[in-house]
């Protein structure tokens, strides 16, 4: 009757093991989404913007009529001639200062996060969730060698399934 209790207890207490090391990597994969998401500093952003209209205007230049097109007695008809081009061209400028401004008004009140820290803060948590899968493969090994059939996550990292022994934390 005592090995019934024994292993009902180390039944329970690898179930409690394991639910608390998934909840917190759980809370963790939460976390390393929120940092993902988190909108980039309103400076990444106008530069953004400013790359954008740099690189419209470039298109738009290339397709500009040269004052060579008016004074050539060859030009071409009144159909090779895009107005749209030149208004566009002339308002490029004002359409990236209007961009400028909903990104501040986008931005404002947001947490904002620049791609040092948020490379940093993930790779933090990356570290801290191989740490808990290398305790979860432990102790999923541990139930396995008295007999226990406990399945693994299937988002499991691999390096902790893999993981020699030696490597698991005891």
């Amino acid at each position: 009757m005592n090995a019934q209790v024994s292993i009902k207890d180390m039944i329970a207490e690898f179930s409690t093991s394991l639910t608390s090391i998934r909840d917190r990597i759980g809370n963790l994969n939460a976390r390393a989404r929120a940092i993902a998401k988190a909108p980039v500093t309103v400076e990444t952003a106008l530069a953004r913007v400013d790359e954008q209209i740099a690189q419209q205007k470039a298109r738009l230049a290339e397709r500009m009529p040269l004052p060579d097109y008016f004074c050539r007695p060859d030009r071409g008809g009144p159909d090779s001639l895009d107005i749209g081009i030149i208004l566009a061209f002339q308002q490029i400028d004002k359409a990236g200062e209007f961009l400028k401004g909903q990104v501040h008004v986008h931005l404002q009140g947001a947490e904002t996060m620049d791609q040092t820290d948020r490379e940093a803060k993930l790779a933090k948590i990356g570290r801290e969730r191989l740490d808990l899968e290398l305790s979860e493969e432990a102790i999923i090994r541990q139930a396995e060698a008295i007999g226990l059939d406990i399945g693994r996550r299937s988002d499991a990292d691999v390096r902790a399934v893999l993981a020699h022994d030696s490597a698991l934390p005891a």
